[in-house]
């Protein structure tokens, strides 16, 4: 067939590498992780409120801690770091 002759209709391919297909609709990767982190939030804020002052409380004491844990350790490698 001559190039010439060929019809308007014949488009190269769309590049789909960055689509998904999710919930019914066709999305790109960046919407759907936007959304995922919405539907994270609107999670993490339904447990926040179902929780009672005390399990809060325990909650926040156990970051406190692990955050104090996680700091001291790394001021110890810092310290050794600098002795050598």
């Amino acid at each position: 067939m001559d190039q010439s002759k060929k019809s308007n209709c014949d488009t190269p391919f769309k590049d789909l590498s960055n689509n998904t297909y999710a919930g019914g609709q066709h999305s790109s990767n960046s919407s759907t992780v936007v959304d995922a982190k919405a539907r994270r939030r609107e999670m993490d804020r339904a447990g926040a409120t179902s929780m009672t002052n005390e399990q809060k409380s325990e909650l926040n004491e156990k970051r406190r801690e692990s955050y104090q844990l996680n700091k001291d350790e790394i001021n110890k490698k810092r310290r050794q770091a600098m002795k050598i």
